[in-house]
Parts: structure tokens; sequence; C-alpha cells
């Protein structure tokens, strides 16, 4: 089963809150957020329930801290690093390609052809 990494707390969430995004097909999610305490992260998440997670508050924050409790959500600005860029898109496939989540799984499934593809060319010696 494919496995992807987030590049958004607040919309990767909220994708798998909407089921776009299976929580079992998440590897882990690369945060922009800024917490590097417990107090500090609570009041991110009380944010994000108000603003990005209102339709599911309790349960976005519920899977937000699991994921956390987890070790799944990586926070570089927490460790002075700077942020990516998510204006391609907040998901990455497992072949790095970034993406929104409505284009994630067609471009699986190329990536996973071109994968079989070139798989096939090099049984045959014609790569």
């Amino acid at each position: 089963m494919p496995k992807f990494t987030g590049l958004s707390l607040s919309f990767c969430i909220g994708d798998i809150m909407r089921g776009l995004v299976a929580e079992s097909d998440v590897e882990f999610l690369v945060a922009g957020t800024k917490a590097p305490n417990d107090e500090v992260w609570q009041y991110v998440v009380e944010h994000y329930k108000k603003v990005y997670w209102n339709k599911w508050p309790e349960e976005a924050a519920a899977l937000a801290n699991r994921l956390r409790d987890s070790n799944m959500i990586r926070q570089p600005r927490a460790e002075g690093a700077t942020c990516h860029n998510i204006s391609a898109g907040w998901w990455l496939t497992e072949k790095g390609t970034q993406c929104r989540p409505e284009q994630l799984h067609d471009l699986q499934k190329q990536e996973e052809m071109a994968w079989m593809f070139e798989q096939g060319e090099e049984l045959l010696g014609e790569k």
C-alpha cells in the first residue's frame, strides 16, 4: 500500500477527515508549525480546530495528537530549519511528486506504472 508524506498539518488533517486520504496511507507529516512544547502545540491545535477543522474539531484534534504522539509529525521550524513551500500541493507521493489530494492517487498509479515499465525493460535487457 502506498505511503504519502504530508506537508501541511492543517490541510493534511483536513484531507484525512474528509476521507480524501486514509490515515493508514500516511507515512508522516512535515508541518510548517513551530510548536516546540506541549503548551504551544495545544495552542496550535485549539486554533486549527476553529479555523481549519471546524467541521470535526474534536476528531481532527484527536488525530493530530495521535500522529504527534506516534512521532509521525515533524516540525523543522521547531528545530531552527526553514519551512517548505506547499504552493504545488501539500502531499508527496512515494517518488517525491508534490501534489494536491485530488491528484494523489492518480499520480501514484502513474508512478507505479512507470516503475513496472522500467522493470520490464530491465528484465528484457532493453535498458
